[in-house]
């Protein structure tokens, strides 16, 4: 009797032990993505084990998904919240970083000259806001939220009559709003995040493709990277993307972004975005201030991290980022992409937890030996 239950609870601790590391080996399906052993890829599993615990124990809340992509290969997939790799996850902010890539595509099939354009050569309803400080603002100060028209987003909570991302919503009018602020400084010298400039992308693309933004962002973004599960809210009357956070995707999609985008533009060999666009969207063009240990500049709708932490200044990057945690992180040091989903909406974990996760266990497990 002793023996059996020995053996039964041997058994136990080796399914549970399965069960628990089985997010570190990922299953291949037939979605495009390689896969891998994150133990036999030499990775630091005891610490992305430590980092599984804290998200299954609540120490880090509502985290939805980590998935980990280093030399091409998903090593690490990892859900929480209910969530799985079936379920679509908002992407939030995420969604300006998504726009910013249609409107490089844009660029390069030639449908849009150059991102040195004026934005009001695309806008010929709206030509009655036009004037001669304002007809200097460029496609690529959309892109690198530096227009220099006033605006409020990020420095007062949303949902209040001070937030204008708030405000252009109820307004209904997004590119009129946005486009009404008036201008208190030069065109491209400050950073003001605002969701009504990725807006504006996203009417300007509207004018100048020859199809919806929808329906060129799932024939030349997601087709040829084989997404197909995709959500995009749109304007109501327009047919505009809402390019500040109506996206959605599932993790292992949304990583394929990130591994085209660190493959200089390519998936599988094949070319989907031009090689200048992509280094100009992770490299610094305004400054984008402190956070945490970080300092930060400014890409196309992306932030470059300019100088890691002082314990760990070989931290380099950048990254697209949502309300709630969402992260979409590609480290070309490391040649990794890392994808974070979560549903800390509108507190502060949205920002402090990602970036912890990342210094704590993920960063150090692709650097520091272990097991």
């Amino acid at each position: 009797m002793k023996k059996i239950l020995l053996i039964a609870t041997l058994v136990f601790i080796a399914v549970r032990l399965s069960a628990q590391d089985d997010f570190l080996s990922p299953p291949r399906i037939d979605d495009g993505w390689g896969t891998g052993s994150a133990l036999k890829a030499g990775l630091n599993t005891e610490l992305l084990l430590e980092l599984s615990n804290k998200i299954d124990s609540g120490h880090y809340k509502n985290i939805h998904s980590v998935l980990l992509i280093k030399d091409g290969k998903l090593l690490m997939e990892k859900y929480g919240g209910g969530f799985d790799r079936e379920r679509i996850h908002s992407l939030r902010s995420i969604s300006k970083f998504l726009t910013a890539t249609l409107l490089g595509m844009a660029i390069d099939k030639g449908h849009i000259k150059s991102s040195d354009e004026p934005v009001f050569k695309y806008l010929p309803n709206y030509q009655d806001l036009k004037t001669e400080a304002k007809n200097k603002i460029l496609l690529k100060h959309l892109v690198t939220m530096s227009a220099g028209l006033q605006w409020q987003e990020s420095n007062v909570a949303y949902g209040t009559d001070e937030n204008d991302e708030t405000q252009m919503y109820r307004n209904g009018e997004w590119v009129r709003y946005t486009l009404s602020k008036p201008v208190i400084s030069e065109p491209g010298i400050n950073f003001e995040y605002s969701g009504g400039l990725a807006n504006v992308t996203a009417a300007v693309l509207e004018e100048a493709l020859p199809a919806t933004g929808l329906d060129f962002a799932k024939k030349h973004l997601f087709a040829p990277l084989g997404i197909s599960d995709i959500q995009w809210r749109t304007h109501k009357q327009h047919n505009w993307l809402n390019a500040a956070a109506g996206a959605s995707l599932k993790p292992r999609d949304l990583a394929k972004i990130g591994q085209m985008y660190l493959n200089g533009g390519t998936w599988k060999g094949k070319r989907i975005l031009s090689k200048e666009w992509v280094e100009q969207a992770g490299s610094a063009q305004v400054g984008g201030g402190q956070i945490g240990p970080f300092t930060l500049a400014y890409g196309y709708t992306a932030l470059v991290i300019e100088k890691g932490p002082s314990f760990m200044p070989s931290l380099k990057g950048y990254a697209a980022t949502g309300n709630g945690g969402q992260i979409l992180w590609i480290l070309p040091n490391e040649n990794a992409v890392v994808v974070m989903t979560g549903g800390n909406y509108d507190n502060e974990l949205s920002q402090t937890q990602p970036m912890d996760m990342m210094i704590r266990y993920i960063y150090p497990a692709m650097t520091q030996s272990g097991n």
